[in-house]
């Protein structure tokens, strides 16, 4: 997903194995999506076919969305078609965040 617009009303069950998932979940719902359900698993679980086939199963008949970390590890052979949120970090001002980075830098060497 690159903007909420295809997404604006539309249903999905979420998953994820990361550190934060509120913060994904909470994503998905700024763009609209109605979060049916969601599947945590633990931070760098290791997905199997079985995992998919289980979500499948539970979420019968919604679409599936987890993060592009999770996503790397789905096999295509697995026949389980899964969406992928991409989120892309941009920090402004960059020069606000340079200062402050070597503020920090500059007192932790004393």
């Amino acid at each position: 997903l690159q903007t909420g617009e295809v997404w604006q009303g539309r249903e999905a069950a979420a998953f994820c194995a990361i550190a934060n998932p509120e913060g994904f979940l909470s994503t998905l719902t700024e763009l609209g999506v109605a979060v049916l359900g969601r599947r945590l698993f633990c931070d760098h679980h290791h997905y199997c076919r079985t995992d998919l086939e289980g979500l499948r199963r539970e979420f019968s008949g919604a679409s599936l969305i987890c993060t592009e970390k999770d996503a790397v590890q789905i096999v295509p052979a697995w026949g389980t078609e899964v969406q992928v949120l991409k989120v892309r970090t941009r920090v402004v001002p960059g020069d606000v965040l340079v200062a402050q980075v070597t503020r920090r830098l500059q007192a932790a060497a004393g």
